[in-house]
């Protein structure tokens, strides 16, 4: 396993609304429509939906057991989806807006530092963009800024508990149930490094994804040149991996000396 003491973390996650979005000085005091769903219900109204259709539309949708996506709320309100984002946009920017004036930069200052800035939130990922058009980072067609948007709205846990964050983290793709490092003979460097990776059920990955993922966040000499995966890892009874077992193999797989 990776030791902490020695790695730096350069991962950060940020929570889309609680962190980089709030109230917005001198906002209207009224409760006003603060999220999507008022939004959405305000423009249905202006389209001429009554209101009784309205609900009962939304309803059904909400209910349903399943990740939800706000395009199908834009068709079941027959909405257009162009008119429909760019209302809600200068909807919300009337009442939210970033946490503080230095947020943008000092991620900015981050990511060129090499950190990888995930953005999390139980919203779909065109809510997410949306929210992102309203603190001025990219717009409705990306976030380069991002390594990646972990919007999902099939997980009912709330932001404080554990496994909110313990889905993100498993969709960002590197949560490896478990993994070891080793060190293999190389005739030109003496060694060379081979790490083993158990997934966890239903991720995937290859192996230049896994060294382009080490590039920028530790040295270039510890990123492993042979990457393998495994449905186990050879262990000791205490549950320790027998890294020479491993080193053996990996020395009869390349045709080297094992040592």
């Amino acid at each position: 396993m990776t030791d902490s003491a020695t790695t730096p973390i350069r991962a950060l996650f940020f929570d889309m609304d609680g962190t980089l979005l709030t109230r917005r000085p001198g906002a209207p005091n009224t409760i006003g429509p603060y999220n999507l769903f008022h939004i959405l219900e305000e423009m249905a109204i202006q389209n001429r939906l009554p209101a009784t259709e309205i609900k009962s539309r939304m309803n059904r949708l909400r209910e349903k057991d399943m990740f939800w996506e706000w395009a199908e709320f834009i068709v079941a309100l027959e909405l257009d989806p162009v008119a429909f984002w760019d209302f809600a946009y200068h909807r919300e920017v009337e009442f939210l807006g970033p946490t503080t004036p230095e947020l943008v930069p000092m991620m900015e200052r981050l990511k060129a530092a090499g950190f990888q800035l995930y953005i999390t939130s139980n919203n779909p990922l065109t809510g997410i963009l949306h929210k992102l058009r309203i603190l001025g980072l990219g717009d409705m067609h990306g976030a380069p800024l991002f390594s990646q948007l972990l919007g999902f709205s099939d997980i009912r846990a709330l932001k404080t508990d554990s496994e909110f964050w313990l889905r993100a983290l498993a969709r960002t793709g590197w949560a490896p149930a478990d993994v070891a490092v080793i060190g293999v003979p190389d005739d030109k460097y003496g060694e060379e490094l081979a790490a083993w990776i158990i997934l966890k059920p239903g991720a995937s990955a290859s192996e230049e994804a896994i060294r382009e993922f080490c590039r920028g966040q530790i040295a270039h000499y510890k990123i492993p040149r042979y990457v393998r995966f495994k449905d186990e890892l050879p262990m000791t009874v205490t549950g320790k991996p027998q890294k020479f077992l491993m080193r053996e193999a990996m020395a009869d797989e390349l045709g080297v000396g094992g040592g």
